[in-house]
């Protein structure tokens, strides 16, 4: 009778736990949705980084986000948006420039001020390629002033799904007006 209780509240918890995971998955969800609604109704790569600061920031406890757009020269960038050859920005991001899939863990500060120049104090990242028909054509940073905030066993489903989003509102190369 006491095994039988003790894996009953083994279940129970084990239930409770798949409950907070779901309802945690679906408040990230809500957040990602308002954000790509957004970000497809303006249609305006500056409007990022003001939806980015008030709905993912409090949904994925980002303390700061940059997004790196690669052009042959750089040109005019804002706080939170950087115009920059691909290979320099490999150059100066090194073995954290990820052009395959998303990169999640923990970063030093040097590398911190490479990747969020405005912000202080980053422990933790996540940086996801933006693709447009298979070719690079940014990354996409989010950071944490908590170090294990991002890990790599974190799902990178919702970031990858902003990055499809920010290709598509992205102007290309060819229409941007320099």
């Amino acid at each position: 009778r006491q095994r039988q209780m003790c894996i009953r509240d083994r279940t129970q918890a084990k239930l409770q736990e798949l409950i907070d995971v779901s309802k945690d998955n679906e408040r990230l969800f809500q957040a990602c949705k308002t954000c790509l609604i957004e970000l497809i109704e303006g249609r305006d790569i500056n409007a990022l980084a003001t939806s980015i600061e008030r709905i993912l920031g409090e949904a994925f406890s980002v303390h700061a986000h940059h997004l790196f757009l690669f052009e042959d020269r750089e040109v005019g960038a804002s706080p939170d948006l950087t115009r920059i050859d691909q290979s320099e920005l490999s150059r100066q991001m090194g073995s954290l420039f990820t052009a395959s899939a998303p990169w999640l863990g923990a970063i030093r500060p040097d590398e911190a001020k490479t990747i969020f120049p405005n912000a202080k104090r980053m422990a933790s990242a996540a940086i996801v390629p933006i693709r447009r028909n298979k070719q690079l054509i940014g990354l996409f940073c989010l950071g944490s002033a908590e170090g294990n905030h991002f890990h790599a066993q974190l799902s990178t489903h919702f970031l990858e799904l902003l990055s499809d989003v920010i290709a598509w509102i992205t102007p290309r190369e060819d229409t941007v007006n320099s």
